[in-house]
């Protein structure tokens, strides 16, 4: 690998929407018109730094900091802006109210009897069945696919060293 730094790869990313879509072109183009990227390679690096990007920007460093670099609620930038937004959420465990607790607990029965009637919707024949209580003609759910990828990276092992290979802990 080039000695490269964090900053100098940082920079060759697309900071717009037109650089976001001639990278993505040229990224297609070696994919599939001159056969220098593997779609394998591409789906790797994509979802490693989708992760990492992700990971970063969920921080609470990060959105210290960057609230301490905007001056107002909304930043208008060099193609881009960036609005300042709080976002509440509220949690009912504390709350003792046994009307509330009451709906929950239904809502919680109502959700497993609709995965029960979906089960059975599933495992219907292909020309259905007659619901023998109402005469009523029912259909099989219909399944539709689609194909869809995951990657898995597999974790480093760690070497456990000797100490006697290290005497002074550097």
């Amino acid at each position: 690998m080039e000695n490269i730094s964090v900053l100098g790869v940082f920079n060759l990313l697309p900071s717009g929407l037109h650089n976001s879509e001639i990278f993505k072109n040229e990224i297609e183009n070696e994919l599939y018109e001159n056969g220098n990227l593997n779609a394998h390679e591409v789906l790797r690096t994509i979802n490693i730094t989708t992760k990492l990007l992700s990971e970063i920007v969920k921080s609470p460093r990060f959105k210290d900091t960057l609230f301490h670099e905007m001056s107002d609620k909304k930043e208008i930038y060099d193609g881009y802006t960036i609005t300042q937004k709080y976002v509440n959420k509220y949690t009912y465990d504390n709350c003792e109210d046994s009307q509330y607790n009451s709906l929950v607990e239904k809502m919680e029965g109502l959700k497993n009897q609709i995965k029960q009637r979906e089960k059975f919707l599933q495992a219907i024949p292909e020309d259905g069945t007659v619901n023998p209580e109402t005469g009523e003609v029912i259909n099989k759910a219909e399944q539709s696919s689609t194909l869809s990828f995951t990657v898995n990276f597999k974790k480093p092992k760690i070497k456990e060293e000797k100490e006697e290979s290290n005497p002074l802990n550097l």
